[in-house]
């Protein structure tokens, strides 16, 4: 997830999009109608969540306020990890889900990963620590939760690096806590880069 590196969540409130999965961290875009809904694409952002709905909340339905926290000026700095690994699919709504931390492990092979990120619904973002998972075969399992999986199509394996210090990169619309930096973009700038899959950086397209 994304978070502010001054520690402060400034709680400023915005109706949420009804029937919409938010996570902590998640960046938020308006979503044409007065509301705010995890950005989905290359769009201005306008703050990041400082709450999480569920589908299973009562309030996922609503339009509640939601509470956010929203940059005191442009340049405030955010600690972003990014998107490597393979994204795991799973059926909602049927036994444990994951849990973000938790080592997880492939059934068809000696590969071994930790979930950096589970958008609460159907797929979660897995870090491989080692081997290598067979896409569409390995079944995943949680080894706290005991959730599982099957593995579908990598995405972007990019590592940060210093070479990326300056440049703009757009927000993971599928995991839209974290940063995709397989490629350039228009909405986050890297001002530093902490590890291979984390960053830090600033918001240059914003909403308001």
């Amino acid at each position: 997830m994304a978070k502010y590196d001054n520690n402060r969540q400034n709680g400023f409130p915005f109706a949420k999009t009804a029937s919409t999965v938010i996570n902590v961290g998640d960046f938020l875009e308006f979503d044409g109608s007065g509301g705010v809904q995890p950005v989905t694409g290359a769009n201005p952002v306008v703050c990041v969540s400082n709450e999480s709905v569920a589908s299973t909340d009562l309030n996922f339905a609503g339009t509640e306020d939601l509470s956010v926290s929203t940059a005191t000026d442009g340049l405030d700095f955010l600690t972003i990890p990014i998107t490597p690994g393979f994204v795991v699919t799973y059926t909602a709504g049927f036994g444990p889900t994951f849990i973000v931390g938790e080592t997880v492990v492939g059934t068809s092979s000696t590969a071994t990963g930790v979930v950096l990120y589970d958008n609460g619904s159907t797929t979660m973002r897995v870090q491989v620590v080692t081997g290598t998972f067979i896409n569409g075969v390995d079944t995943i399992t949680g080894l706290t939760s005991g959730a599982t999986g099957t593995t579908s199509a990598s995405v972007a394996t990019t590592p940060a690096s210093v070479s990326m210090v300056g440049s703009p990169f757009n927000i993971d619309p599928l995991f839209p806590g974290t940063l995709d930096v397989s490629g350039a973009g228009t909405q986050i700038v890297v001002v530093k880069v902490v590890s291979p899959i984390m960053v830090k950086g600033a918001i240059i397209l914003e909403a308001i």
